[in-house]
């Protein structure tokens, strides 16, 4: 299933790669540049903002792909009953649709939130590309640079508090789309509640009430023509702590100490923590256990005593009742 498409202006055709992704000549001398043009050639189509379906860029040429031009696209992971989003911007390449071999019965779903053109990946740019190796390597580096930001959007969904993932969140993007602005960072994208909630993994009503702090403590602010500005002080919050992070080796503190001697059983000797009387804690937690013990004891007896006295009670109704019948009329 697809997103009904919006409405796209006609194919322009003529354009360069290198025209559109002015880095991927970066290592290029500069006498090639003009043939690297002439020979990567792509059709690019303008999207106005609303869902979009890339099947229709499928042409004669076919398509494989695309490359975002300009503008900016969320793309939607459906997964039962579960939407995550990220964001693609210039120079970033996917491709059309899901694998269909792929186990996971996901859908994805594609929204233009800002105007953008989009061009073509087919079998002509592809044959062009294997001319220039060079031109080839630039685009599959920024493909690798797709997959790290993916990552960083990962390990932001997992901060603990919601307004710490979207503070994180904003200046990711504004690595991107910010410009430096007289209060601050500036950020001009049309992103809803809901949006930013799929991106960071929190729902709307969690992402509304958490942009509402950024915005009393001054660190992430709407301005009344959509744009966010943020804060160099946020930043801050945003250290990362090193302490146990990655993997670690085990901690030789908490392995028991085994005592052998010879002729006699292994002995078991648990360690005990630095400023911890762990044998004292161990004495609580038996007299714990004993009065709780007690307790139910207790508890046991007067639930069995009452139970033998509603037999008794059985009893003597039954005996009064087989008085009642057995007596002689009168």
């Amino acid at each position: 299933m697809h997103a009904p498409p919006s409405s796209a202006s006609a194919r322009s055709p003529g354009e360069s790669l290198l025209d559109l992704v002015p880095e991927l000549g970066d290592q290029l001398p500069a006498a090639e540049h003009a043939a690297v043009r002439r020979g990567t050639p792509v059709q690019t189509v303008a999207v106005p903002p609303g869902p979009w379906d890339p099947m229709d860029l499928v042409g004669p040429d076919g398509a494989i792909g695309f490359l975002v031009a300009e503008g900016a696209v969320v793309r939607d992971v459906l997964l039962a009953g579960s939407v995550a989003s990220d964001l693609l911007g210039p120079g970033d390449v996917a491709g059309l649709g899901v694998d269909e071999a792929a186990l996971v019965p996901a859908e994805i779903r594609w929204t233009v939130s800002a105007p953008a053109r989009i061009a073509v990946v087919d079998a002509r740019l592809l044959a062009g590309l294997e001319v220039w190796p060079a031109v080839t390597a630039r685009l599959l580096s920024r493909a690798t640079r797709q997959t790290s930001t993916l990552a960083v959007q990962r390990a932001i969904s997992q901060l603990p508090r919601v307004d710490q993932r979207l503070l994180a969140l904003f200046w990711h993007l504004a690595e991107r789309w910010g410009r430096v602005g007289r209060d601050g960072i500036v950020v001009r994208l049309a992103l809803t509640h809901e949006t930013l909630g799929r991106m960071v993994g929190a729902r709307r009503p969690t992402v509304s009430l958490a942009l509402k702090e950024l915005a009393t403590e001054g660190t992430v602010v709407r301005r009344l023509d959509g744009a966010w500005v943020l804060r160099r002080e946020g930043l801050d919050r945003l250290e990362p702590e090193h302490e146990g992070a990655g993997w670690q080796p085990p901690d030789a503190s908490v392995l028991p100490d085994l005592h052998v001697s010879p002729g006699s059983s292994p002995r078991i000797t648990l360690p005990v923590a630095p400023g911890e009387d762990l044998r004292g804690r161990l004495r609580q937690l038996g007299g714990s256990y004993v009065e709780q013990e007690r307790r139910v004891r207790e508890v046991l007896e007067r639930c069995a005593a009452t139970r033998e006295e509603l037999i008794r009670s059985r009893q003597r109704r039954e005996e009064a009742a087989l008085r009642v019948r057995r007596a002689p009329p009168r």
